[in-house]
């Protein structure tokens, strides 16, 4: 035995090995290593005999458990000597030169060697005894600086500082507790300024000053030293490294407390020295402070330009946070002059950190906030009982592991309040357990923490009021919320909403709050043991784990109790079960998985709500192991069994339920079995068919043909039981419900909720045709309904929706039986086509104006880019119009688009209209062109529309004019023609839609050729006695020859002018105008080629063909 303790004892912590060779080496070096490691080893095996680290317990008045004191001797003393055949070396082949083995050739030789050296194991207590007597004595030395430092290090969470004061003050029963910061501004006025005036001043100072129990002698001791952690059970502080947080902002803190104050000071900086020292006299007080003069500049920030929430959000690490993005507030500023980083201090940060400090202070209940003096924020937190409940319940039973006894459960309402400002009620949970844990464990407990747990312990929650719950909802829903303060408050809230979701967000409370997640919808407060720098649990040491994991699990318990008290009476179910969507816990998942370990510990029905029926308006309660849950919303619409609301069983509750087999999940043979017995109503049919069209992916066609056969449906509870058995079609035109309906054809009621391909493949159902529909409706039997107005529209409105698909013969058809029927609905009654009138503003009243939806021109966008665009934004309008029939449909039918005379009655009140301008005429006209047919449109170029004018109006020539009677002013301009008739737009746009439109109506661009040569012929007289040097060619016959080509030389052809209008000389040596046939070449030629020679285009062409002249 003692030989396999040795061995398993070296072999285990890797100091030494057994031979794997025979090589033998005895020197200077080896015995120099050998001397080196009897002094490390003997440091090791002190150390290894003080650690319960795989061995247990090692506590000097308690004998080793697992090792004998034999075992430990002879090991000591196999390291006191080197082994005749065996060596000493380094591992050089190693990772690390550190470790060294010692090799033995047998195991054989090690026994026996073992056994020699046994009686040798005294020579470690003689050197010890020698080096008391007669060796070098030297302290240890600490250098206190850089121990500060690396504790600092470890506590590197935001108001580190604020933390460990307020956990300090309410340990010593402070109620209050103010944290003044003193900023570097001489003016005294900046007291009665508002925080935003401290914005970017340095912060010179800092006290933190509370009205708890003021120090005792003990108290002076123990701050003075470092890891004597405060030896009251009740106290959250263990490892008395807290306090020395405040290194972090001061160098040199100082501490007052009723009559006396403390100073620490430095000492060849590595040194801290404390003097103790009573006050004078005027600064006794009943009050303990905290002076901490800055010792690196801060910047105390109390203006923000980023987001609210990311400012505020205590939670910033928790698993629920959807914007990973998101900006966080900087904690430190660069400075422009120097290039260093300057810390800050964020007053919104700190506002929201004091509030979350609030939530389970055990005496504290008032933080205040002050600048200089002045006080910028205070939050105070008041309790009230609950009266609505039953608030002290008796709760008497153990915990899972018969740690605790759970004496009592009392629920009352915290108010958080801010001073001037909004308020926040959430409900508080407080459960008094006794401690009967045995004695052999605490003892473990004590040796750790040096302290004893507290007799008495209380687990407390924090959670949210239905109403609140209810609030929230409403304000993420209606508007966003921008006060600072009602944002700080919220963040209490365990809960987050976004994007109408609702996600756990409580935290763990260690004395104050950490990053540690509950993965619940509640605050949790015990006396749960922290790591050192108290941001995590303890999960790891066996004795506090097991500790740490009781604790949680009656959290779960004590959850659980307060789920069945507030299941069983309250209806709000959405708001109850907020809190317990159980999610993974960050940033350990152990956490809330304990939790809920417990929560389901408890041997009881779990309470849920269901609808026992689809038409169900309201929810019962039933067992757990009664309900059920689908994974499909449409499943809850037609299904009659006891379902978990489909919104509500997204809560993570029911995914825990599910996963422990305590509710019952929605399979395919149970919706068979229950569809066979069921009639379904036809919205019930709708869903049903939604969930089947879903089941696609699941390949099993079978099993969908097979549901098909079977299920059964009816429109209302006295409609016929309508069967898919019979049907061929499905109603693709979306039929009225006032036309009835062929047999074979699926309503459009229930098809229209399902693709084409759904309707094809799984139910074998073809689209009904349009060639169908029109030989079922045109049958005699059934012609009626175009005769009435409601079912006439509703069939004309299908049959122009769909009249591209008939070819001539069927438009023909339709055609021929329709005008002889009066189907057109109109103001003045039904009416045969050829009588009704398309709705246009160009129509009088007193015409047989079709009632029917025709949809008028919607856009008047000439962008040829955004045409198609255009089209179809305009089609997709169209088909959105309730029973629309197209202008196209109802023209083709022989339907009429403009009355001539009509029209002109209705634009001459409106051209003498002072309100309206020709412009607005010819875009009424515009919008009018494509409902015009072209009869309609050949009547307008003829019709006395339009208004015109002359260059020199007056009474006589500013009238009415047909459209080909009217000139563009530019013609008249240009031949300087003052009687010339022209549209009375003087700067219409040669390049616009309106010019283009008048164009096509019959505006002229050029003068009738005709009276162009009566023009001619009249300029021509104006200077009969002008002399030839005198005279000008005609502006007309200019114009003339530059627009020959373009507009009159096909005119000129079949017009056969005979008369006199081209300018030329007589014999007697004068000008007179000669007919064109009649001019002679030559002479006569050269002056009129002279006088049109600085013409545009060519003047041979002209004089060609009009003067029929080759040369």
């Amino acid at each position: 035995e003692m030989y396999a303790e040795v061995c398993a004892y070296l072999t285990t912590n890797r100091y030494f090995q057994l031979p794997n060779h025979d090589k033998t080496m005895i020197n200077f070096t080896s015995i120099f290593c050998f001397i080196i490691f009897i002094v490390m080893c003997f440091i090791g095996v002190g150390i290894i005999r003080r650690s319960d680290w795989k061995f247990g317990d090692n506590d000097d008045d308690e004998p080793e458990k697992h090792l004998s004191d034999e075992t430990i001797s002879t090991a000591t003393a196999l390291l006191s000597k080197t082994p005749r055949n065996s060596i000493i070396h380094s591992s050089k082949h190693s990772t690390s030169n550190v470790r060294h083995r010692v090799h033995f050739e047998s195991l054989d030789e090690y026994s026996t060697m073992s056994k020699n050296l046994l009686h040798q194991s005294a020579s470690s207590d003689a050197l010890r005894l020698k080096a008391l007597q007669s060796g070098f004595e030297s302290r240890v030395e600490v250098n206190q600086r850089m121990l500060i430092d690396k504790m600092l290090a470890r506590y590197s969470s935001d108001f580190v500082v604020c933390r460990e004061l307020i956990q300090n003050s309410d340990d010593a029963k402070a109620t209050s507790f103010h944290f003044e910061i003193i900023c570097d501004d001489d003016n005294d006025e900046l007291i009665s300024l508002s925080e935003k005036n401290f914005h970017n001043k340095t912060i010179t100072e800092i006290r933190a000053i509370n009205n708890g129990l003021i120090f005792n002698e003990t108290d002076w001791k123990r701050v003075a030293a470092i890891a004597e952690g405060n030896t009251n059970v009740e106290s959250v502080g263990q490892f008395g490294v807290g306090f020395f947080s405040v290194f972090s902002f001061s160098e040199e803190p100082i501490i007052t407390s009723g009559n006396e104050y403390m100073a620490f000071i430095w000492r060849d900086d590595n040194s801290l020295t404390t003097y103790r020292h009573e006050l004078p006299l005027e600064q006794q007080s009943k009050l303990t402070s905290i002076i901490l003069k800055m010792r690196t500049k801060y910047i105390l920030h109390t203006e923000t330009n980023l987001d609210f929430d990311s400012i505020i959000d205590i939670n910033e690490n928790s698993s629920n946070n959807k914007s990973p993005n998101r900006k966080r507030q900087k904690k430190s500023i660069t400075s422009i002059t120097t290039n260093d980083i300057i810390p800050t201090i964020n007053l919104a940060q700190l506002k929201a950190y004091f509030t979350k400090v609030l939530s389970f202070t055990k005496y504290i209940n008032e933080l205040v906030i002050k600048i200089n003096q002045k006080i910028i924020f205070k939050v105070t937190k008041t309790r009230k009982s609950i009266s609505s409940i039953k608030s002290n319940v008796q709760f008497k039973k153990n915990s899972i592991h018969n740690m605790l006894h759970f004496d009592s459960l009392i629920q009352t309402e915290q108010i958080f309040s801010i001073d001037h400002g909004p308020s926040i009620i959430l409900n508080h949970i407080s459960v008094d357990a006794t401690l009967i844990i045995d004695e052999n464990y605490h003892n473990h407990i004590r040796r750790i923490l040096k302290k004893s747990l507290p007799s008495n312990v209380q687990i407390q929650l924090l959670y949210t009021p239905n109403n609140i719950v209810m609030t929230q909802q409403q304000q993420r829903k209606s508007s966003k919320i921008d006060d600072l303060h009602m944002k700080i408050l919220n963040s209490l809230i365990p809960l987050k909403f976004q994007n109408d979701e609702i996600y756990p967000s409580g935290l763990i409370f260690i004395g104050l709050g950490t990053h540690q997640t509950t993965g619940i919808g509640m605050h949790v407060y015990s006396h749960l043991i922290p790591t050192i720098e108290r941001e995590n649990l303890d999960l790891q040491d066996p004795y506090i784990s097991k500790w740490n994991r009781e604790l949680l699990l009656s959290v779960g318990q004590i959850i659980r109790h307060v789920y069945d008290q507030l299941i069983s009476t309250n209806k709000q179910f959405d708001s109850i079960l907020a809190s317990y969507s159980f999610q993974p816990s960050v940033p350990n998942n152990e956490i809330g998985t304990i939790i809920v370990d417990g929560f389901f510990s408890i041997n009881k029905d779990l309470l849920v709500p269901i609808k026992q029926s689809p038409t169900d308006i309201n929810l019962t309660l039933i067992p757990s192991t009664q309900a059920y849950i689908a994974n499909s919303k449409h499943i809850h619409s037609f299904l009659t069994l006891p379902l978990v609301p489909y919104e509500l069983s997204k809560n993570g509750l029911f995914q825990a339920l599910k996963d422990r087999d305590l509710i019952n999940e929605i399979n395919n043979d149970l919706i068979e079995s229950t569809i066979i017995t069921t009639i379904l109503l036809s919205n019930q049919f709708v869903e049903f068919l939604h969930w089947l069209s879903n089941q696609n992916n699941n390949n099993d066609k079978q099993y969908i043909k097979r549901l098909l056969s079977i299920v059964r449906f009816r429109e209302t509870n006295n409609s016929s039981i309508i069967t898919l058995e019979k049907l061929k079609n499905y109603d693709n035109f979306n039929i009225s419900t006032l036309l009835p309906l062929p047999s074979h054809v699926l309503p459009a009621s229930v098809a229209s909720y399902l693709s084409r391909e759904e309707l094809q493949k799984q139910l074998s159902l073809t689209p009904l045709t349009l060639k169908d529909f029109l030989h079922y409706y045109l049958l005699k039997n059934q012609l009626y309904l175009f005769t009435k107005e409601n079912t006439s529209t509703c069939l004309l409105h299908i049959i122009s929706k769909h009249s591209g698909q008939l070819n001539k013969t069927e438009w023909n058809k339709l055609k021929t039986i329709l005008s002889t029927i009066t189907c057109i609905p109109t103001n003045q009654g039904m009416k045969i086509p050829n009588e009704s009138y398309i709705p246009s503003s160009i129509l009088s009243s007193d015409l047989p104006i079709i009632t029917l939806n025709v949809p008028q021109n919607l856009t008047d966008d000439d962008d040829d880019d955004d045409n198609n665009n255009n089209n179809n934004d305009e089609q997709s309008i169209i088909e959105n119009i309730e029973n629309s029939v197209s202008a196209e449909f109802l023209k083709r039918l022989g339907c009429r688009t403009l009355n001539v005379q009509s029209f002109v009655h209705a634009r001459s009140s409106l051209i003498n209209s002072n309100s309206h301008t020709m412009k607005t005429l010819i875009q009424h006209l515009m919008e009018e062109r494509d409902n015009m047919s072209e009869g309609d449109f050949n009547a307008l170029k003829q019709s006395e529309c339009l208004r015109g004018t002359t260059l020199i109006p007056n009474k006589d020539n500013t009238r009415k004019y047909a459209p080909q009677d009217l000139h563009f002013p530019s013609v008249a301009i240009q031949l300087q023609w003052s009687t010339l008739p022209i549209i009375d737009w003087y700067d219409i746009d040669p390049r616009s839609h309106e010019y283009t439109f008048l164009k096509e109506i019959g505006v002229r661009e050029v003068p009738d050729l005709q009276k162009l040569i009566d023009r001619i012929i009249e300029e021509h007289n104006e200077q009969k006695k002008k002399s030839i040097q005198e005279y000008k060619i005609p502006i007309g016959l200019k114009f003339l020859a530059e627009n020959f080509q373009q507009y009159y030389s096909k005119l000129w052809k079949t017009a056969k002018i005979k008369r006199a209008f081209l300018p030329s000389f007589s014999p007697s040596k004068t000008i007179i105008l000669s007919i064109p046939d009649e001019v002679f070449k030559g002479f006569i030629l050269f002056i009129i080629y002279m006088g049109l020679s600085s013409l545009a285009g060519s003047p041979n062409y002209f004089l060609y063909h009009v003067a029929s002249i080759v040369h």
